[in-house]
């Protein structure tokens, strides 16, 4: 649910919109919070794709034998056998 609301975000609700509108530093802080939150949106989409590329690279290089490896294996072949082509 954390993550959601961090990538995705959830909808304003119409008594939230209400309260935003009737007070100028409220909505000040709603438009500063959903800035902030588009920033963090793209680095956390980068550190996960980061941290998705180390675990790959360490099962490749420390657990051939592993259902995960020879499956993710599989992929990797099909992709070098399409660039030789």
């Amino acid at each position: 649910m954390h993550r959601y609301d961090r990538e995705i975000g959830f909808a304003v609700s119409v008594e939230e919109q209400g309260e935003i509108s009737r007070y100028p530093r409220l909505a000040e802080a709603e438009r500063l919070a959903r800035s902030l939150a588009r920033g963090t949106r793209t680095r956390a989409n980068m550190q996960t794709v980061m941290r998705q590329a180390l675990l790959e690279q360490y099962c490749l290089e420390t657990h051939q034998d592993e259902p995960y490896t020879r499956w993710h294996m599989r992929f990797i072949d099909g992709v070098m056998n399409l660039q030789c082509h």
